[in-house]
């Protein structure tokens, strides 16, 4: 009988871009990259430009503010309680209850009081604006639950009395003047974070540049050394350690890349968010 066929070779991952694991880029070929404008235009994309001229940062600013999923959801806010307001002076009446308002509004309409360091101290709207910037997840929840995703904390829960109390027009037109000031400094913190961003791109594409420009003359002069030990003139120790240091280089430019490109990644999710 004629032997069995051999097992089949084991199935094989497709490498992605995104796979850990896959085969690293080349390094050699990285040290040799001379980006041409339109594959750097190419890289960027699809910002409108990037680079550290005010025209470019303002630009990349703007863009950032105005695709702010934070900003965006405040305006829809902003324009609900602005409309109650004036269903409620047509309708003269002097308060309006906080109950017909969505959850996630309520959170940001009402006054919380906390008991922290043996103290009690009140939360109001402002003050979770600015945990936008020390804790982003849980305030973010609050804004987005309202579009269908259940996320709200049972902290801004309370009972149907707590839920159905009026708030006096007077302290609604103070709160959509909060709101306002909110977006002010949202917008504000957006644009510093852009101009840091560019900024630190800036700085890492100058010490990729000159990372490069260093390991190649490493490498011209490895080879130097390498044709002098291959003709007997030189001692291995020597060479496997200008061996070693060479690699170490040349790992340094490897990190440098890929540092640049993560800085391209952050500014891109900065200013065009994936919400958008």
């Amino acid at each position: 009988m004629p032997p069995p066929p051999p097992p089949p070779p084991p199935p094989q991952s497709a490498e992605t871009p995104n796979n850990p694991l896959s085969e690293p880029q080349d390094i050699n070929k990285i040290l040799n990259t001379t980006m041409s404008n339109d594959q750097w235009v190419l890289m960027y994309q699809p910002l409108d430009c990037l680079d550290t001229s005010l025209e470019c940062v303002q630009k990349l600013q703007q863009q950032s503010i105005e695709n702010s999923p934070v900003i965006r959801e405040l305006n829809v806010k902003i324009q609900e309680v602005n409309a109650r307001i004036e269903e409620a002076k047509v309708n003269n009446k002097k308060s309006i209850e906080l109950a017909i308002f969505e959850p996630a509004l309520q959170a940001f309409l009402r006054k919380d009081t906390v008991f922290e360091n043996g103290q009690t101290r009140t939360i109001g709207f402002f003050e979770r604006i600015g945990q936008l910037f020390t804790n982003p997840g849980a305030v973010l929840n609050d804004l987005f639950a309202a579009s269908g995703v259940q996320v709200l904390r049972g902290a801004y829960g309370g009972n149907d009395a707590q839920q159905s109390r009026a708030i006096q027009i007077s302290d609604l037109t103070v709160k959509v003047a909060e709101m306002e000031r909110g977006k002010v400094e949202i917008a504000n913190k957006i644009r510093e974070k852009i101009q840091d961003l560019v900024l630190a791109f800036d700085v890492a594409a100058r010490e990729f540049q000159a990372e490069q420009q260093i390991v190649r003359m490493e490498v011209k002069s490895f080879k130097i050394y390498s044709v002098t030990y291959a003709a007997g003139d030189g001692n291995t120790d020597t060479y496997l350690r200008r061996k070693e240091q060479l690699e170490r280089s040349k790992l340094k430019v490897f990190k440098d890349w890929a540092k640049l490109r993560a800085q391209i990644v952050n500014l891109k999710n900065m200013v065009i968010p994936k919400e958008v």
